[in-house]
């Protein structure tokens, strides 16, 4: 018996891992600031504070949390 509503796509099992090559690429696009964050998680399937965290955590950026 299926109790999903209909619409509703089922989840991937398995967690991205994102290797440092990948991070550093998309933090440095995000500090270039050529195209917006939208456009970047749009992109690269991530969510915009995931590019954030990347970013900070790249750069040694103060302030970031």
């Amino acid at each position: 018996m299926n109790l999903k509503p209909k619409g509703i796509a089922e989840m991937s099992k398995n967690r991205r891992n994102h290797s440092a090559a990948f991070k550093a690429r998309v933090a440095l696009e995000a500090i270039k600031g050529e195209k917006t964050m939208s456009e970047l998680s749009s992109f690269y399937v991530l969510n915009p504070a995931q590019i954030q965290k990347f970013t900070c955590h790249s750069f040694s950026i103060d302030g970031c949390a």
